[in-house]
């Protein structure tokens, strides 16, 4: 029986081969150029390996804002992850994985950025703040800013913070605040655009102090006339007749029956300040025992960081009713080009 022999299918080299080749020759000319022809073929799980030898590559021959430009794709768009780099001779190995590092230690990346609920927050009352926790890896310098402008600015440190925004009227009736966090560690400048969505039902009426606010601003003109002949006229401010004035009178302490003069059995008095001293080391004695008989009380964390959460308080209604309130707090994030 005659054998036939079949020929052998030559395949197509690994890009990882092709590039483990140049840098093992130290050409990385060639291998910056071959991998950013690679980079839109190569399957999606393999694109941060290869945007993090470009920028390897970049630095390597002198382009530092191109690298610093992958160091952003690597970072924002993929999270930074720990390479595996077996393929590569062991000097290439050592100085990409020690480059990759030295950006990973001081790189600002947020690692969460979400809303902070207080579990202690008694909820009679809309809070005075929403706030935000934000998780960094490296120290930042950070600015925060509205539309109305910049609203604050400071150092975030490495690991939980917490940011309050103001919310005096946020809980008066439904609607969406967008904000702005940059972020700037040496070269580095991230934009972040945060949205806080807040619905409430049911929505307050326009305030009674804000509608007299309004009316205090008006100009109104008095005329009289006798006939169609005007004999006076008169221009007055609404705030003219609206004085707000405060008659305080002086407190009488001694009146206050929750007031108690210093007196011979006081124990506020100042001349009742001494103290026994065996008394003294009986309660040092108690105190000592104490600490070496207890366990330690394990704490517990006072807040939850969440995407959303849902608060009650109650409102004032008609006449003096109060009306509960529901509201829901939502925060959206996405990253955004920041000026150079």
């Amino acid at each position: 029986m005659l054998g036939v022999s079949m020929p052998l299918l030559s395949q197509a080299p690994d890009w990882r081969s092709t590039a483990a080749n140049y840098f093992y020759n130290r050409d990385f000319l060639n291998a910056a150029e071959y991998l950013r022809e690679q980079l839109p073929n190569v399957d999606a799980s393999e694109k941060p390996t290869v945007i993090g030898l470009l920028a390897f590559l970049s630095n390597r021959l002198g382009n530092k804002s191109q690298a610093r430009d992958w160091m952003l794709q690597f970072f924002e768009t993929y999270g930074g992850p720990n390479l595996s780099l077996p393929f590569l001779d062991i000097v290439s190995e050592g100085d990409v994985t020690a480059y990759l590092n030295s950006w990973r230690s001081r790189y600002p990346q947020v690692t969460n950025l979400t809303l902070v609920r207080r579990r202690n927050n008694p909820g009679a009352m809309p809070p005075e703040t929403v706030e935000l926790g934000i998780e960094i890896s490296a120290d930042a310098f950070y600015r925060f800013s509205d539309t109305n402008g910049i609203m604050g600015g400071g150092l975030l440190h490495q690991g939980f913070n917490i940011l309050g925004i103001p919310a005096e009227h946020f809980f008066d009736r439904s609607g969406a605040h967008v904000f702005v966090l940059d972020l700037k560690q040496g070269e580095v400048l991230l934009r972040k655009e945060l949205t806080v969505s807040i619905g409430v039902t049911p929505e307050a009426a326009p305030s009674a102090e804000k509608m007299l606010t309004e009316a205090l601003g008006m100009e109104y003109l008095l005329s009289f006339y006798f006939g169609d002949k005007l004999v006076v006229s008169s221009s007055k401010l609404g705030q003219a007749a609206n004085p707000l004035k405060l008659d305080l009178k002086p407190t009488n302490l001694k009146a206050n029956p929750l007031f108690k003069p210093p007196g011979q059995h006081d124990p506020f008095d100042p001349s009742m300040t001494g103290f026994s001293i065996p008394g003294a080391i009986g309660v040092l004695t108690g105190l000592v025992k104490d600490l070496l008989t207890k366990k330690p009380q394990k704490i517990e964390s006072t807040i939850d960081k969440v995407g959303s959460y849902t608060l009650t308080y109650f409102r004032s209604g008609a006449g003096s009713s109060e009306v509960e309130v529901k509201a829901t707090v939502t925060l959206q994030t996405k990253n955004v080009p920041a000026g150079r």
